[in-house]
């Protein structure tokens, strides 16, 4: 089947595609839709039509098929047919745009993300500007690693689309993560006044607050992240940490003794829940969690130094020492200083 310039550009609509999104209030990686907008491509002579490719094929042709080998799995083939096609049909939209979403597919599901975004730049610069494909180059370039080109694109995507929560829900966020607080807080309000059902937006808000020292506002944000995502570990550690700087320690506990048994050893859940059991004088429950996490995932060196730290601070030095040795066997920079201190202790 044949396709016109638009609908080429359904191509580069709705592909999946695993990247590694900013890490922003624990919540990392993923998958997103790499949405590429009608991709109608421009008026010059390598439209389509334009004379065809060498092996006497159409772009139309090669299309269907390249598309039709990504969607079976055959990246490396897609790849190679996109790239061999731009040379000839440099200036068609809707090609850069399938090309960038072949590449950030990647073979095997390694995606070759700075590849991906030169050629979604290069639909940009043909046009027309669409928001959808201005939101997929921030998602491109956030995945490249290039986060000052990433916030230049979701501002321009939010600006399009006023109108769009996801557009700006996403600018927030990386204006978050370039600890841009002001502006992200103003972003993500506007998100919540768009869809306030987004638990992200009130998340993040939440962890603002707190690094402004506005515990209650923050506990109040994340309340409402909690409703809306009951299960999300990382709104349960905000929240546990606004209640334990508001001197709420037992409740601070109780939030985090209701994790999933799965959860319950997850290094920032340890950390937490024995600085709170610290404060409420009880180093050996602190250290019973510590070393029953470290045992249970014995490669973590940071568990097995917070349980060398607790078994210390609980008078246990034998198992301090154990849990200091492990430490230090899976490279953790501070365990040959901590066993100095446990054998001076005697």
């Amino acid at each position: 089947m044949n396709m016109n310039a638009q609908s080429r550009g359904s191509i580069a609509r709705g592909v999946m595609v695993g990247v590694a999104l900013i890490a922003l209030a624990g919540v990392a990686g993923g998958v997103i839709w790499l949405a590429n907008g009608s991709g109608t491509g421009g008026d010059g002579p390598n439209e389509v039509g334009g004379g065809g490719l060498a092996d006497g094929r159409s772009l139309e042709e090669l299309m269907d098929e390249a598309g039709a080998a990504l969607v079976m799995g055959d990246a490396e083939r897609a790849i190679e047919m996109y790239g061999d096609a731009v040379k000839v049909y440099p200036e068609d939209q809707a090609l850069r745009l399938a090309y960038a979403n072949a590449l950030a597919t990647g073979v095997n599901g390694a995606g070759r993300f700075d590849e991906a975004y030169e050629q979604q730049v290069s639909a940009l610069v043909i046009g027309p500007r669409e928001a959808a494909i201005e939101f997929s180059a921030g998602t491109l370039a956030s995945a490249a690693g290039k986060i000052d080109r990433s916030i230049e694109h979701y501002a321009a995507a939010s600006t399009a689309e006023p109108g769009n929560a996801k557009y700006a829900l996403y600018y927030g966020l990386i204006q978050f993560k370039m600890d841009e607080l002001e502006a992200a807080t103003v972003t993500l309000l506007r998100v919540i006044k768009l869809d306030e059902d987004y638990a992200i937006a009130w998340g993040t808000l939440s962890q603002i607050e707190l690094r402004k020292n506005r515990s209650e506002l923050a506990l109040q944000h994340v309340a409402k992240a909690r409703d809306l995502a009951p299960e999300a570990l990382v709104w349960r550690l905000v929240q546990a940490r606004a209640l334990k700087r508001l001197g709420r320690v037992k409740e601070a506990v109780l939030v985090l003794g209701a994790v999933e048994p799965a959860e319950l050893f997850e290094l920032p859940v340890v950390r937490l829940l024995c600085e709170s059991y610290g404060m409420l004088d009880e180093v050996e429950q602190a250290a019973d969690l510590a070393g029953r996490a470290s045992d249970a995932r014995v490669g973590s060196a940071e568990l097995a130094y917070e349980a060398a730290v607790w078994s210390r601070k609980a008078g246990r030095g034998e198992r301090a020492m154990v849990f200091a040795r492990r430490a230090r066997s899976l490279g953790h920079a501070g365990a040959d200083r901590l066993i100095a201190a446990i054998t001076d202790d005697g």
